[in-house]
């Protein structure tokens, strides 16, 4: 019988993996406030595979959209997975502009740099 925790942890367990590097990671919101505590992100650098690896937990009610300073360095084309009360780390492809956390879910996003 799986539950959502597992899920949940899979976020963390399947894509951070050992050697990867804690990168940190900034909000520029205008209530910091406000959105850290309904919004966490953390950043992990996959130096073998040449990508990091974002996984946002938003509690909030609200859509949350990341925004990458630097966005250029990494390839369009973003490979993420989302637990949710609907999904079990659901795979979804989606683009560099479109990092979005939906209401009440945990996602992982997972970057490539280009080469």
């Amino acid at each position: 019988h799986d539950s959502k925790l597992m899920w949940a942890l899979g976020n963390y367990s399947r894509f951070v993996r050992p050697g990867m590097i804690r990168i940190d990671v900034q909000s520029s919101a205008s209530d910091i406030f406000q959105q850290a505590t309904s919004v966490m992100v953390s950043g992990f650098l996959n130096n073998a595979l040449n990508e990091i690896v974002l996984v946002g937990v938003n509690y909030s009610d609200d859509e949350y959209l990341l925004s990458l300073d630097n966005s250029d360095l990494f390839e369009q084309d973003v490979k993420s997975y989302v637990t949710s009360e609907k999904d079990d780390l659901r795979y979804i492809k989606t683009e560099k502009e479109k990092l979005i956390i939906e209401p009440g879910s945990i996602r992982t996003f997972v970057l490539k740099y280009k080469k």
